[in-house]
């Protein structure tokens, strides 16, 4: 593996190095992707009741939500590919940090950013209307949000997933 020192010493990775790591990464997380289907539970959803907040005097309804696990962090994400890939933990700290770090950047840049077959995220920009374009200022903007959009493996495998109600 192509390391180098810079000036104070430091060891580091060569950025043709971390892409590698990524684009192993990627090509795991397609076959993972593709094989889901051997592994994954029914989703699982509960039932609540909501108020409808423009008008609170209406009697509230039911709707299902989704129910989740605990969220996966970097830790267990760089164990995960320690153990499926022939990374070592440094490496795959590495690449996972590399990737934190880059989205965002290249997303305040206003690029949208692919992820592999996993999707893409954009910035997008919420507005109140104008009647004319010479009103359409940065003044009219109501909120920015980051988007995600799926890949369609990833859409494909989550609308063949069975539903379950959680206990």
């Amino acid at each position: 593996m192509g390391k180098y020192r810079n000036r104070q010493g430091i060891q580091g990775i060569y950025l043709c190095t971390v892409i590698n790591i990524l684009a192993r990464a990627d090509y795991r997380m397609y076959l993972f992707i593709n094989n889901l289907n051997y592994f994954i539970m029914a989703l699982r959803y509960e039932v609540r009741q909501i108020k409808n907040p423009k008008d609170p005097s209406a009697s509230p309804k039911y709707y299902l939500t989704a129910k989740t696990f605990a969220p996966i962090d970097r830790d267990f994400l760089i164990k995960d590919m320690v153990n499926h890939t022939s990374l070592t933990q440094q490496e795959a700290a590495t690449g996972i940090d590399y990737l934190f770090e880059v989205i965002p950047k290249y997303i305040s840049l206003g690029f949208t950013v692919l992820v592999g077959k996993m999707g893409h995220f954009r910035i997008a920009i919420k507005s109140e209307g104008s009647d004319t374009p010479e009103e359409a200022t940065v003044d009219r903007i109501k909120s920015k949000r980051l988007v995600f959009f799926c890949g369609s493996d990833i859409r494909k495998q989550i609308n063949g997933c069975s539903v379950e109600k959680y206990n």
